[in-house]
């Protein structure tokens, strides 16, 4: 059964204050977002407050990962999802990469993408269309009450029927466990520390 708070996820677009009047909003949804990826976000030089702020200002930017949005808000952020479209990954991945340069030190800009790299070769390759969701996040304060599934419903909702993709992390038992009983199927059996999984669109 669906939580009954699942019916508030609104787009961040459409939130209450708006987005782009609440600077402290947006840094608390890139705090989401810096949770969902943690292993990503520790290999940049640079305070969590700031990598917060970096990711909440892009929230709802076409073009970034998190170009479409859906966010659970009360006194504080209870949950997010992003997605986009599976064939722009791959370019906002490397905007994203690109944008976070800028603000680093020059002398530290090297180790950053060396480290990058080792990173993103333990992702598997997404390999077909549809909506790839990018993150997903529940606070603290919202754990246990069916809001990862409310909120991972959201893009297969918006997917109208086309293939839905994301990444886990292949230790993360819990994570599987749920984007199984979606619909999700582990893309290839390779040993990938980042896993691709894909739910099937529904053919008419």
């Amino acid at each position: 059964m669906q939580p009954e708070a699942a019916t508030r996820f609104v787009p961040v677009a459409a939130s209450e204050p708006p987005l782009e009047a609440d600077p402290q909003l947006r840094a608390r949804l890139g705090a989401l977002i810096v949770e969902a990826v943690p292993a990503f976000y520790a290999l940049l030089p640079l305070p969590s407050e700031r990598i917060a702020q970096l990711q909440g200002d892009l929230l709802g930017v076409a073009g970034t990962e998190f170009e479409s949005a859906a966010a659970l808000l009360g006194d504080e952020p209870l949950a997010l999802v992003t997605w986009l479209p599976t064939e722009r990954l791959a370019g906002a991945q490397r905007s994203a990469t690109v944008a976070l340069m800028r603000h680093l030190d020059r002398a530290v800009v090297p180790k950053f993408l060396a480290d990058a790299a080792g990173y993103g070769r333990g992702v598997e390759p997404v390999e077909g269309s549809g909506l790839y969701l990018s993150r997903v996040a529940v606070a603290p304060a919202g754990r246990g009450r069916g809001l990862g599934r409310a909120a991972v419903q959201q893009v297969i909702d918006a997917a109208a029927g086309s293939d839905v993709w994301l990444h886990v992390a292949r230790d993360n038992d819990p994570a599987i466990a749920l984007y199984h009983s979606l619909g999700f199927q582990f893309h290839s059996d390779a040993p990938f520390a980042s896993r691709a999984m894909r739910r099937a669109g529904q053919t008419t």
